[in-house]
């Protein structure tokens, strides 16, 4: 297989504590609605207090460009994995973390790193949002990955469609690509999605969404050729819970990434206050973010659960993880996504309030936590 084009570089874990690291916080931050503002209740939720003004935004409006370049939508396409989720009309905007990708954005690639639950998805969602408030800059792509777009004939007609999705015209495109017909070819398809990007006028930013889920040595391959091939045109934002195996420290070395990972993810006090509402006492709000470290989905569950009776604002009396639905957020987003041997030693474990390498192994009966530990 041959791969066309020249080296676009120079030739040359698991979530972690507040604290830790070099990243700061920046207390700037902002809250996005639907027309700028709360100006009216909403049903099970309290408008949090603006500390600082934010434009209005609206979420959903495609520039004319791309609404010009839209095309009738191939059968076996599926609409909603070419833009992003809609915005929580309470999500606090991550303004330090938005800069930080607007910095990176003229490298290769950027990859969003952190197990669930961290906003990695909110996050890449206003980055898009931004992004489309500036057509004429930029085509901002998105593409939401499952397991089976781990097929590269089926990756590239779906990169080929989130482009087209972005304002591409469907015509520099084959039909053979676009309707994965039988003489569809992945390295023809690679180099004339590679010719387009050349192209183009305007920079594409193409977001991959839950990289992880989709993941395999073909992708790994294909995502490799586009990061090193892909032009001074292309920036790709990955987003996963496990580190991808692509070339990471090549690419880092050479200066073609940034890597943003749990650490950078919590969110600060004033954003944390923005999600639960300027109201609550800074007592409970301190107390939230030392049970809480920052994590977003423990956050916004503790908002549901404070929602549901104004008298939890006043302290923390009831607040745990079965109240709040955070012991089933585990369950479902984290545990069952751990292979077998983590489950079974966290259910070993699981009685033990603190334990080390040493006391697991005599719990277990086995010898091998310290390398699951590490």
């Amino acid at each position: 297989m041959t791969w066309p084009g020249k080296n676009r570089c120079p030739s040359i874990r698991p979530p972690s504590c507040r604290g830790q690291g070099n990243d700061t916080a920046d207390p700037s931050f902002a809250v996005i609605a639907a027309n700028g503002a709360v100006t009216a209740p909403v049903a099970g939720f309290r408008p949090p207090t603006m500390l600082k003004p934010v434009t209005p935004i609206n979420l959903r409006v495609l520039p004319a460009c791309e609404q010009e370049a839209a095309s009738p939508t191939p059968d076996w396409v599926l609409p909603d994995k070419l833009e992003p989720p809609r915005l929580r009309i309470n999500a606090v905007a991550r303004v330090r973390l938005l800069e930080r990708l607007e910095q990176a954005s003229d490298l290769p690639l950027t990859l969003l790193l952190a197990p669930p639950g961290f906003g990695k998805t909110t996050l890449l969602a206003q980055w898009h949002q931004r992004l489309r408030q500036a057509p004429a800059r930029n085509h901002a792509a998105w593409l939401s990955l499952e397991e089976e777009d781990g097929e590269p004939a089926r990756f590239l007609a779906y990169v080929a469609m989130s482009l087209i999705v972005a304002g591409v015209p469907a015509s520099a495109f084959p039909a053979a690509l676009l309707e994965q017909r039988h003489d569809f070819d992945v390295p023809t398809a690679v180099s004339t999605i590679l010719g387009v990007l050349g192209r183009i006028s305007r920079p594409v930013v193409l977001i991959l969404d839950d990289y992880d889920r989709a993941a395999s040595p073909e992708l790994d391959a294909l995502v490799t050729r586009l990061v090193e091939h892909g032009g001074p045109r292309l920036h790709l934002l990955l987003a996963s819970r496990t580190p991808p195996a692509l070339p990471l420290a090549r690419l880092s070395t050479r200066g073609c990434l940034e890597r943003i990972d749990a650490r950078a993810l919590p969110l600060d006090d004033d954003e944390a206050r923005a999600m639960l509402g300027g109201d609550l006492p800074a007592t409970v709000l301190a107390r939230l973010q030392q049970h809480t470290e920052g994590w977003p989905a423990a956050l916004q569950l503790a908002s549901l659960w404070l929602d549901a009776d104004d008298r939890r604002g006043q302290d923390l009396e009831g607040f745990s993880g079965q109240a709040c639905g955070i012991t089933d957020y585990l369950a479902e987003q984290v545990f069952a996504d751990l292979p077998a041997d983590a489950q079974e030693f966290l259910l070993q474990t699981s009685l033990l309030e603190r334990f080390d390498a040493a006391l697991a192994d005599a719990v277990r009966g086995r010898r091998d936590s310290d390398l699951l530990l590490s």
